[in-house]
């Protein structure tokens, strides 16, 4: 019995899961053009309104049921995995499906706030002591994980209880957002601002693109924070939205440049 009771939930999680996820297929941009912004040139209301809506998808019925909004996009990127790092020009794969995952989550944020838009982190101006970013400190997204689990103890998603990978990667076991620093206390050097400018100069395709972005400036940055960033449930920890974002502005410069590349699905945003 107790088996079958088990069986039975982590069905109903995975349709529940699989009925959250499947419109993202369908995502499309908001009719009205919206700008996003640097993280650090937002105002402390505007901060504190971006922070609110993440925190509304997150909300987990009746205070115990879950997966929540939220934890339907980390199910989603951890089950597509393989096609979000595919480096083809191929619209459901590579960074056009990350194009499509952000706007879906900024959907979602907006159908909470309609003036909150997805702030980025240009992780490149950071490069040479990452841990020394404010994006690290108590008044954004706090710093490393402490104590035996390496919890996130400060900054505006502290605590931030997460539903995956849990049992199976299906069923939801809550535990609280994690990070571990792959140097210690430190973060070891991301990519600099004139390599990413390289590798924006020296792309002729966007397999390049991709294989360069992708294969080594994101999973710097990724590998870096560690914890819940460095597992295939990155989308766990919000600081993922800031840095992919800015993988996206640096996607959407290269498309400017290269206009007979493939073209993923038309936007309604612009960056500053």
């Amino acid at each position: 019995m107790k088996r079958r009771a088990f069986i039975q939930s982590a069905a109903l999680a995975t349709a529940l899961c699989s009925a959250m996820t499947s419109g993202f297929s369908k995502a499309q941009a908001s009719p009205v053009p919206y700008v996003r912004r640097d993280y650090s040139t937002l105002s402390q209301a505007e901060w504190a309104a971006f922070v609110a809506a993440v925190k509304h998808t997150n909300i987990a019925t009746l205070g115990l049921v879950r997966p929540t909004k939220y934890d339907s996009f980390a199910f989603e990127f951890a089950h597509n995995f393989d096609s979000y790092q595919n480096y083809s020009a191929n619209a459901l794969s590579g960074l056009a499906r990350y194009r499509r995952l952000l706007v879906d989550f900024e959907m979602a944020l907006k159908s909470s706030d309609p003036g909150v838009s997805l702030p980025y982190w240009d992780f490149s101006v950071d490069w040479q002591a990452p841990q020394s970013s404010a994006i690290f400190t108590p008044t954004y997204l706090g710093g490393n994980g402490q104590g035996l689990l390496d919890s996130v103890v400060d900054g505006a998603f502290a605590p931030w209880q997460v539903g995956y990978p849990g049992l199976l990667n299906v069923l939801p076991l809550p535990h609280v957002l994690r990070r571990h620093f792959n140097s210690g206390p430190s973060i070891q050097s991301f990519a600099s601002p004139q390599a990413i400018s390289n590798i924006i100069a020296q792309s002729v395709t966007l397999n390049d693109l991709s294989s360069q972005l992708l294969g080594s400036a994101a999973p710097l940055v990724f590998d870096g924070i560690g914890g819940d960033m460095a597992t295939t449930f990155s989308p766990n920890d919000p600081i993922f939205w800031l840095v992919m974002c800015y993988i996206d502005k640096l996607f959407s410069i290269w498309l400017q440049l290269h206009p007979t590349a493939p073209q993923p699905d038309p936007v309604t945003y612009t960056y500053v």
